[in-house]
C-alpha cells in the first residue's frame, strides 16, 4: 500500500470534511482518491472527477460570480491559484500551490467560495484545501485509459482475439 505524508493543516480539513459527510477520514480520503483516478467511471481528462460535474468550468463559474460580486483583482488571485481536483460526496477538494494561498483562501474566502459552489451545485457543499501541485488532466486520462484497457483485457475472449492478431503479425499461425 503506498504511504503519503498529510500536512497537519489538511488532516484537519479532511478530519472535518468526512466527519461532515459521516464516515472516518481514511474511507473519505479512498473515496476521493478514487474519484480523482476515475476509478469510478471514466475520468476521461475532463478537469477533474466530480461525478459528471465538469469541475474546472464550475470553478471558473464560481470565479466569475466573485468578480462580478466585487472582489479585487488580487483577491482573485489567491483564488485562481486554487485548482479543484474532486468533488467527493459534499465536499470539493481544492489543491493550492503554498501555504500562504491556503492561509489566505481558508481565512477569507473559504465559506464565500463554497456559497457560490453550493448555488452552482443547487446543495449545500463544503471546501477542503490541500497545498501541492494540482493533478495535470493528461495523467488522468492515461490513468483511466489504463483502467479501461485492463477490464477489456481481462475478458477471455479479448484476450484470444488480440493473441491470434498478435501471432498473424509476427506471421505464426493461430491456435
Amino acid at each position: 500500500m503506498a504511504q503519503v505524508e498529510i500536512e497537519a493543516d489538511d488532516v484537519r480539513a479532511f478530519e472535518a470534511a468526512a466527519a461532515a459527510a459521516g464516515t472516518d477520514v481514511g474511507r473519505w480520503l479512498a473515496a476521493a482518491g478514487r474519484a480523482w483516478l476515475g476509478a469510478d467511471g471514466d475520468s476521461g481528462g475532463d478537469g477533474g472527477s466530480g461525478g459528471g460535474v465538469e469541475l474546472g468550468a464550475l470553478w471558473r463559474d464560481v470565479l466569475d460570480d466573485l468578480a462580478d460580486g466585487g472582489l479585487s483583482g488580487r483577491q482573485l488571485e489567491f483564488l485562481r491559484a486554487a485548482q479543484p481536483f474532486a468533488l467527493v460526496e459534499d465536499t470539493l477538494l481544492l489543491r493550492v500551490p503554498d501555504v500562504m494561498s491556503l492561509r489566505i483562501i481558508d481565512t477569507s474566502f473559504r465559506l464565500m467560495a463554497a456559497l457560490h459552489v453550493e448555488r452552482r451545485l443547487g446543495r449545500p457543499v463544503q471546501l477542503a484545501l490541500s497545498v501541492g501541485e494540482p493533478p495535470r488532466a493528461a495523467v488522468r486520462g492515461e490513468l483511466g485509459l489504463v483502467r479501461r484497457y485492463e477490464r477489456l483485457i481481462a475478458r477471455p475472449e479479448v484476450t484470444r482475439a488480440l493473441a491470434e492478431v498478435l501471432a498473424r503479425a509476427d506471421g505464426m499461425p493461430p491456435r
